[in-house]
C-alpha cells in the first residue's frame, strides 16, 4: 500500500527505489536528479557511496 504524501494528505503516491551504479565522476547525481525531475519525480532520500578514496 502506498504511503501518503505529507504535502497533500488526501493524495496517496507510490514510492520507488532506484539503484544507480557507475564510475565515480562529477555530475552523475545531477544527471539522474534532472531526469527524475523532468518526469515529476522527487528524491526523498539519497545514499551515495564510492570505492575511490
Amino acid at each position: 500500500m502506498p504511503t501518503t504524501d505529507s504535502t497533500s494528505p488526501a493524495v496517496s503516491r507510490p514510492r520507488y527505489s532506484l539503484v544507480v551504479q557507475g564510475q565515480d565522476r562529477p555530475g552523475i547525481v545531477a544527471a539522474v536528479a534532472g531526469i527524475l525531475s523532468s518526469h515529476g519525480a522527487n528524491i526523498a532520500s539519497l545514499d551515495q557511496h564510492s570505492d575511490n578514496p
